[in-house]
């Protein structure tokens, strides 16, 4: 009789410790969501009491393309994370410089994301126009940034795919 209390005893430690474990869990999980419901609604909600900023009158301001190759005349890549060349263009003297990113094609896994927001921030940049919207992995790391993201269609050179960002014509994600 001994022995089966303790059998009993054990059993019923042993579900008590999974029940509270799930519950911590569920909660952890569950607010884990709450979490990140949140910050995709602040993403996509605007505040009314925001004072408009035009980037394109903006001083100082520095914008990467994603491109195919060198130069202004390259033309843009739809890929983020795996874009052959990196392309920084300062619209106050116009002045564009080219940085191969091929490296990343060398690289195993899903790093190309991290490995080309990581070289843009220290490149320096604030706006980003690219081919296709950057997927979820590339959105997890360009988000803490607070760059602007356009779209604009791929296999465009360069040049008018800036021009066309002059006159509004390029679709912006955020």
């Amino acid at each position: 009789m001994i022995k089966g209390d303790f059998t009993f005893n054990i059993i019923i430690t042993i579900a008590i410790t999974f029940l509270l474990g799930g519950l911590i869990l569920g909660n952890l999980f569950s607010a884990e969501i709450s979490l990140a419901l949140k910050d995709l609604q602040m993403d996509t909600s605007s505040s009314d009491n925001e004072e408009a900023v035009d980037d394109k009158d903006s001083e100082g301001i520095r914008i990467a393309f994603t491109s195919h190759g060198p130069g202004f005349d390259a033309s843009l890549d739809p890929k983020y994370g795996r874009a052959d060349y990196l392309v920084i263009l300062n619209p106050d003297n116009m002045e564009v410089k080219s940085y191969d990113n091929s490296d990343i094609k060398n690289m195993e896994g899903c790093v190309g994301a991290e490995y080309t927001t990581e070289r843009l921030e220290e490149l320096g940049f604030d706006i980003l126009i690219t081919g296709a919207p950057p997927g979820g992995s590339a959105m997890r790391f360009l988000r803490p940034l607070d760059v602007k993201i356009v779209i604009g269609p791929a296999g465009v050179p360069l040049e008018e795919i800036y021009r066309m960002y002059l006159n509004d014509e390029l679709q912006i994600l955020n």
